[in-house]
């Protein structure tokens, strides 16, 4: 569904629809999809601190990087 909808010609336009693909995606650990949300809500702050943890590692802090810009909480296991 979050892969459709980012690459279908009608996007939706609600910034509320974006910012829950964008969690979704912290479940789902698709941050290339979060990037494209991120940009659609018009996140700049948290799509330049992606970008900037796509330099670590570890999937899960990069992950974790994502949750925190979405005002999630942050558990030690993100399942």
């Amino acid at each position: 569904m979050l892969i459709k909808a980012t690459q279908s010609n009608i996007s939706p336009t609600s910034e509320s629809v974006w910012e829950n693909m964008a969690k979704m995606c912290v479940k789902t650990r698709r941050l290339d999809v979060a990037m494209v949300c991120l940009g659609n809500m018009g996140h700049a702050r948290g799509a330049k601190a992606l970008r900037d943890a796509h330099k670590e590692p570890e999937l899960d802090a990069r992950v974790a990087v994502l949750a925190l810009q979405l005002g999630l909480r942050v558990s030690r296991s993100i399942e």
